[in-house]
């Protein structure tokens, strides 16, 4: 298995003012918006790594998006996606990542722009160049369990680059028929193929765990009581 690319954005804090509620705020920071220090894991991968550095693949582009389907048993807070992919020089490097809601394994997003209230959430990035096994940060973003579609392209969200998804990873028989395609002009397909990975990174809450929002609510309760007269 190749090194795995990492991409990481950047994110500042400010503190206008300090309190008695600082310590309720970290407590639902840490549970709404989680890190990979925390646990982040895989929870979905089409297919094994193959070897990295494959100089061919199928093409992503403005006019081919590709992207895998797949289902969650158990709600998940999802904070990365990726894959063994390339990016190449064209347009500004940059390609997305989108995050999509199906109500089963054989649907496709409802739109061809991506602009559908099925996408849950998109980013962009550089992909490396040769090929490797891409983390992109996403989100993240709390999901129930159902099924999902991780999509790569160009051409929306600001990207105007390329690249393209090696198929030298180890052949999956059980995922390829929900592996997913986008052609111009075309609509939405299964690639027929079972050598593409792609992939999506996540946490799974334990048992036990307070809720996000049970933490919101006992905040509000805590502060009504001090400012009760």
């Amino acid at each position: 298995m190749g090194a795995r690319v990492f991409f990481y954005r950047h994110i500042e804090f400010s503190l206008f003012r300090r309190g008695p509620h600082l310590p309720w705020i970290f407590l639902l920071a840490s549970l709404v918006w989680p890190t990979s220090s925390q646990g982040s894991s895989l929870l979905y991968e089409s297919t094994q790594m193959g070897a990295p550095h494959y100089p061919a693949g199928f093409s992503i582009s403005a006019t081919q998006f590709l992207g895998a389907r797949f289902q969650l048993t158990t709600p998940a807070t999802i904070d990365g996606i990726g894959g063994h992919m390339f990016g190449s020089s064209n347009g500004n490097g940059l390609i997305f990542g989108a995050l999509v809601q199906l109500t089963s394994l054989d649907d496709v997003p409802n739109s061809s722009d991506l602009s559908s209230a099925d996408v849950l959430t998109h980013m962009t990035f550089h992909p490396p160049s040769p090929s490797e096994d891409v983390i992109a940060p996403i989100g993240p973003i709390g999901v129930p369990a159902g099924f999902y579609a991780v999509v790569f392209g160009s051409g929306l969200f600001g990207a105007t680059g390329s690249g393209g998804a090696p198929d030298d990873n180890v052949p999956n028989d059980a995922t390829a028929p929900y592996n997913l395609e986008y052609q111009s002009g075309f609509g939405w397909d299964r690639i027929g193929n079972r050598g593409v990975r792609f992939t999506a990174y996540g946490i799974v809450p334990e048992p036990g765990v307070l809720p996000a929002a049970a933490v919101t609510s006992l905040m509000c309760r805590r502060r009504r009581r001090k400012t009760a007269i």
